[in-house]
């Protein structure tokens, strides 16, 4: 067998990126792979989801592009627009360290709401080249 390729995790290594960039701007969201973590609700801090709708592209065995769903939650409209166009800026803004190669913004802010929590929700989606790594030889 020759040479195995599989890419990186994308959102656990976007979810890393988010969550240190809005540590470094003093942000306070939390920031996961959950919707909100257990228990959300309108007077919790807000939180960015970071969803992989799929990859798309690939440059194999190298990288793979994947579309990032970021999804703020927060209290207000205008909170959660703020924080998702932050989150964006953030992963923007990455130097291409691996295993993301490069980020480039596609869409959003979109505003919408979530009935069942309560909150108010943006999204913004991301093109992200992720790396693949090697696992066997």
């Amino acid at each position: 067998m020759g040479d195995v390729h599989v890419l990186a995790d994308v959102e656990s290594a976007v979810v890393d990126i988010v969550t240190d960039g809005l540590a470094l701007i003093a942000e306070t969201a939390t920031v996961g792979v959950a919707a909100a973590p257990h228990g959300w609700e309108p007077s919790s801090p807000p939180h960015v989801q970071v969803v992989c709708d799929g990859v798309q592209g690939f440059d194999w065995p190298v990288s793979g592009s994947a579309t990032v769903r970021l999804v703020a939650r927060a209290s207000s409209t205008t909170e959660a627009k703020r924080l998702a166009s932050t989150a964006m800026g953030v992963l923007c803004a990455h130097d291409g360290r691996p295993p993301v190669a490069q980020v480039r913004p596609l869409t959003g802010p979109l505003a919408a709401s979530d009935p069942d929590t309560r909150a108010e929700l943006a999204m913004t989606t991301c093109q992200v080249a992720v790396r693949t790594g090697l696992v066997s030889s």
